[in-house]
């Protein structure tokens, strides 16, 4: 006889298990709540335009070896493509030569896209810790790289710049850290730590560097995480598998 075992997810569930000789394999689907990208000047701490991925698709096979003492993620993230538009206008004061310095004035239109795609990850085996009870701890962190695509048009003295430009934002993601075993192996239950958040802060210098003939100069910005982003999992989704046998 072979064992199943299934997984459900707060936000979504259903899924398959499979059983070894001293490895439990659960494996689950769900819909989480995504994860985006701010560009602004760095030190200013307020973005000029953000996007936030809408849907994000995590497909999880958790291994436990209880020879071993470890645990195991290893699947996909699949991040839908986004799109947002941001403005703003500054004076500048400028001096060109052989003129004084004077004020001029430049509108930039930024568009910021996250081009979305499939990221395959593994954890590899970890350690599992003794946290008390029926809690145990391990290292679920795994890193991917998304891109996106930031455009920008300046207009100032008459004349419009205009470029864009490509960047990976470096993202350290943690779906699960802790679980309790106290059904194992008829079940187990998945939770975030609660103690960090899920994304980790990277900047980007996006190495934008445009002087219009007038003196005005836009430079200076920077991707980072979004902060309403950095909880992906904060609200507590919840893997939990389940037992059932198959004849």
């Amino acid at each position: 006889m072979k064992a199943v075992r299934t997984i459900a997810v707060a936000i979504c569930f259903a899924i398959i298990g499979i059983t070894a000789t001293e490895a439990q394999v659960y494996q689950f689907n769900a819909n989480l709540s995504g994860f985006g990208v701010g560009v602004g000047f760095q030190n200013q701490g307020q973005n000029l335009v953000d996007t936030i991925s809408p849907n994000v698709t995590v497909s999880d096979t958790v291994t436990i070896n209880q020879g071993a003492g470890t645990i195991e993620e290893s699947g996909t993230l699949t991040v839908a493509p986004n799109t947002s538009t941001g403005n703003f206008q500054e004076t500048q004061n400028v001096a060109v030569f052989p003129n004084p310095p004077s004020s001029v004035t430049g509108t930039v239109q930024l568009s910021l896209s996250s081009l979305g795609g499939v990221y395959g990850f593994d954890t590899g085996p970890q350690t599992l810790v003794f946290a008390g009870g029926t809690i145990w701890n391990f290292n679920g962190f795994f890193n991917i790289n998304v891109p996106y695509t930031l455009t920008y048009s300046l207009l100032t003295g008459g004349a419009t710049y205009s470029g864009s430009t490509g960047f990976s934002m470096p993202v350290s993601v943690d779906l699960f850290s802790t679980v309790d075993i106290g059904g194992y192996p008829n079940s187990i239950q998945m939770n975030p730590d609660p103690k960090h958040s899920n994304f980790s802060d990277s900047v980007v210098n996006l190495g934008v560097n445009v002087a219009a003939a007038n003196g005005f100069l836009l430079n200076g910005l920077v991707a980072t995480p979004e902060p309403s982003s950095l909880m992906l999992l904060a609200v507590g989704i919840v893997a939990i598998g389940m037992w059932k046998s198959r004849r």
